[in-house]
């Protein structure tokens, strides 16, 4: 082994054995194998949260012959793979599947959650699964392409609703589409029970119990409390439910409830 890759693999023993993070070891398992391979390696797909705190641990890798870059499969990508590859290599197509599933929106209209369920429902794992993005009549799925073919042929119904997918080819200009929908609340509270109650339309109660199980999350940390506080600019995700962002506190009504703008997945 040579200097240059010795003073690596130092670099990432020191961080392995400082870090028991599942995920960031997941990440530096890919970052080893391109050393040993000499090859580019791909993370599976990561979360906004996950994905920045292994890029800070990453701060430096360059000066090691090694180069780092992102892909989620389309620019406003939120989840996205991290790829490494020998700077003096061209980095290649990172192995991204796009498939569109489409449906008859007369009919149905299947949301997100409903999407990701009948995925999940496949025996998939969520981290082989990037973004979902919502058109009116259909969605596209982002995913490691090693499973296109099982999604193809396996994805047939979204709860009750057919759908028909397809390969999406790389070059198909479909994306720029903004289908993020904003809707005001009105909460009593900016307790995060609260809001994810109105949000999601459940009791106080119900939003309270998923909040303890570990369904509810806060700028993809758990939320540890459901009388948690939200904030302008939290996102807020609730598990098998969806997500919302809240856009803007825009005060209180006549009845001294909190107007809660929000962004909806």
């Amino acid at each position: 082994m040579n200097k240059k890759l010795h003073e690596l693999s130092r670099f990432l023993d020191k961080m392995y054995k400082s870090d028991s993070g599942h995920s960031f070891a997941k990440v530096l398992g890919q970052v080893y194998l391109c050393l040993e391979s000499g090859a580019p390696a791909f993370t599976d797909f990561l979360d906004p949260e996950r994905r920045q705190y292994a890029q800070s641990r990453l701060i430096g890798l360059e000066k090691f012959g090694i180069a780092m870059t992102e892909e989620g499969g389309y620019p406003e990508a939120e989840r996205k793979m991290l790829g490494f590859a020998p700077e003096d290599m061209d980095f290649p197509q990172y192995p991204i599947a796009r498939i569109l599933a489409e449906f008859d929106a007369k009919h149905a209209s299947p949301a997100h959650s409903d999407f990701l369920g009948a995925i999940l429902g496949l025996g998939l794992s969520r981290n082989v699964i990037g973004d979902i993005v919502m058109l009116p009549a259909s969605a596209v799925i982002m995913a490691e392409a090693h499973i296109e073919g099982f999604l193809l042929s396996g994805l047939r119904k979204v709860g009750k609703t057919a759908v028909s997918t397809s390969h999406l080819p790389r070059d198909a200009h479909i994306f720029g589409i903004d289908n993020r929908k904003t809707d005001r609340l009105i909460c009593a509270s900016l307790r995060l029970d609260n809001v994810l109650a109105a949000a999601f339309r459940l009791s106080r109660g119900d939003a309270a119990a998923l909040v303890k199980s570990g369904k509810a999350f806060i700028n993809w940390h758990e939320a540890a409390s459901a009388s948690k506080v939200v904030r302008q600019g939290d996102m807020l995700t609730l598990r098998k439910y969806g997500r919302v962002q809240i856009s803007n506190l825009a005060g209180k009504s006549r009845k001294d409830h909190f107007l809660i703008d929000i962004i909806r997945y």
